[in-house]
């Protein structure tokens, strides 16, 4: 057999590979968007990865069904795909409110640790941590922050990574001490060693306040908190001297007027002795 019949030979059987492995790329994503929760990340070749992340990135940019679409963002995101957290992320800071809750409801459940130094950058947005509504609305949304907050949140508690340590101390924290979480931890999440990750000890004193007073300018605010806030109570103490509501000149007045009285009696008591 001549070489170059054996070359066209190796590379036909190359190629029919190549068009076999494809083929059932594009059968899987097909079978992923569908059924989600069928793609099973940690079984995925990584020398397979780009293949499906370029085939899933077509169904996401196409102009079919919007689901469709989004299913095709949120397993993207579950890949890690930059390209699409970016994007993501990029809708989440839009003004466009819309746009932003559309990107919103692609992250949810998506529950990948990787985003979470991406959510971290929204819990510092001065709109604070709160629901706010629209003029003649009833349909409450939140902020920025509170809702990267509440993403972290189910993220740590959905991955086995974390520790039971960790996932405690968030159920009895609120949104805004998820700021002290990721201050303390900064390092472990970028290195992606969530195993490191650990409860926080202290408060600092650098953290900026909590803020509800700034929301989008076409909403009302409506602060919230993951704990509820505690109710004023009426004081019942007994009223200490010196602290009566009573305006002092009435006071004086009262007194001269007793002292009057007093005076005026004695003087009809002498005059009737005498």
């Amino acid at each position: 057999m001549k070489s170059g019949t054996l070359t066209l030979i190796l590379l036909g059987a190359f190629a029919g590979v190549l068009v076999a492995s494809n083929t059932n790329t594009v059968q899987l994503v097909e079978r992923w968007l569908w059924y989600p929760k069928e793609m099973i990340i940690e079984s995925i070749p990584a020398d397979q990865r780009p293949y499906i992340i370029t085939e899933l990135r077509k169904h996401a940019a196409s102009q079919g069904e919007i689901s469709y679409r989004d299913k095709a963002r949120r397993l993207l995101l579950r890949l890690g795909d930059e390209q699409t957290v970016a994007e993501v992320m990029q809708d989440i800071r839009s003004d466009d409110i819309r746009r932003r809750e559309k990107a919103g409801s692609v992250l949810m459940n998506v529950n990948n640790p990787v985003l979470i130094p991406h959510l971290a950058e929204l819990l510092y947005l001065p709109e604070g941590f709160a629901l706010w509504t629209k003029p003649g609305g009833d349909l409450q949304h939140s902020t920025r922050p509170l809702a990267a907050a509440r993403d972290i949140r189910n993220i740590i508690w959905a991955r086995d990574e974390f520790s039971s340590e960790v996932k405690d101390w968030l159920r009895s924290h609120s949104f805004a001490d998820v700021r002290q979480l990721w201050e303390q931890n900064k390092d472990a999440f970028l290195r992606h060693d969530y195993a490191a990750v650990k409860s926080p000890k202290t408060v600092p004193d650098s953290f900026p306040p909590v803020t509800t007073n700034k929301t989008p300018s076409t909403a009302t605010p409506v602060p919230t908190n993951s704990v509820a806030p505690p109710v004023k109570q009426t004081s019942s103490a007994p009223v200490q001297p010196g602290s009566s509501s009573v305006p002092l000149p009435l006071l004086l007045g009262l007194g001269a007027l007793v002292l009057g009285a007093v005076v005026a009696v004695v003087i009809l008591r002498r005059k009737g002795e005498s």
